[in-house]
């Protein structure tokens, strides 16, 4: 029987798109629900964060200093699970696997690509609907994201779209077209393609959470007082630190396009290449 959680959802701040802060951090809000939620439902509760415990182990793979405290994963479990990976995840595993000797010679690029192949075909068999729902949308507006950086910069997108599930076979098979094969799929993949369009990537970027706050917002329709009520904050948390955090990101991006553009000009000669 489904738990309801009357009085710890009905005492969340209310969220906005727009705030300037959050009300308290992800790790803070991690720990306050391992206090209040059943373990089935924190089990659940901790899907959202394993995209963080991802980043976490190519960091420490590659020796990086800086790690997110917001994972399921201390930096010692990570660091232990590269020896002794069986209370990893079942993907983990099998990427540690997959790569092998070889980790110590790819980039932290190469290695994370190969992850989240992995990663998002886990996500599609998470049990739960709301919460295998809104994965699915998010990686699908991804892939498409994605997709269409690989056009924008002339880069194969093969290896760039994520999983091998159906939409991201058909962005793969419709590498030519617009929309990727996607308009008579997802309906928001037109209106995708014409923001990516926009000079702006604050307001591109802005669109696209947007996006994906409607999308909480109408998944969560059936339900009240439940777990995936607390699994669309958490979503929701995230969402806008994404959004502060964004004008940073947005300075990387000028600077990117402009290197870019400055190498379109000048090629470098070959032994620099």
């Amino acid at each position: 029987m489904k738990r309801h959680y009357y009085y710890l959802i009905a005492g969340l701040p209310d969220l906005a798109i727009t705030a300037n802060e959050l009300p308290f951090s992800l790790h803070d809000f991690r720990q306050q629900m391992q206090e209040q939620l059943q373990p089935a439902d924190y089990q659940l509760f901790t899907s959202g964060f394993a995209s963080i415990d991802n980043f976490n182990l190519i960091r420490v793979m590659k020796g990086k200093e800086d790690f997110d405290p917001a994972g399921n994963f201390s930096r010692e479990e990570l660091e232990l699970g590269l020896s002794s990976p069986e209370n990893l995840p079942a993907y983990m595993r099998e990427f540690l696997e997959e790569v092998g000797d070889k980790a110590g010679n790819m980039s932290e690029t190469e290695l994370e690509l190969k992850l989240f192949h992995r990663f998002v075909d886990a996500e599609c068999q998470i049990p739960n609907p709301f919460l295998r729902d809104w994965l699915t949308f998010n990686n699908n507006l991804r892939n498409l994201l994605v997709a269409l950086n690989c056009r924008k910069f002339g880069m194969n997108l093969d290896q760039q779209v994520m999983g091998s599930y159906e939409i991201a076979e058909i962005i793969r098979k419709n590498s030519k077209e617009r929309d990727f094969g996607l308009g008579g799929i997802l309906p928001y993949a037109l209106k995708v393609v014409s923001y990516f369009e926009e000079e702006s990537l604050y307001a591109r970027e802005f669109f696209f959470e947007q996006l994906r706050w409607a999308k909480l917002d109408e998944l969560l329709e059936p339900y009240y007082f439940s777990i995936e009520v607390i699994l669309a904050y958490a979503a929701k948390l995230r969402l806008i630190k994404r959004r502060i955090e964004l004008p940073e990101k947005a300075g990387k991006a000028k600077l990117h396009d402009l290197l870019n553009g400055i190498r379109a000009q000048h090629p470098l000669p070959e032994v620099f290449t």
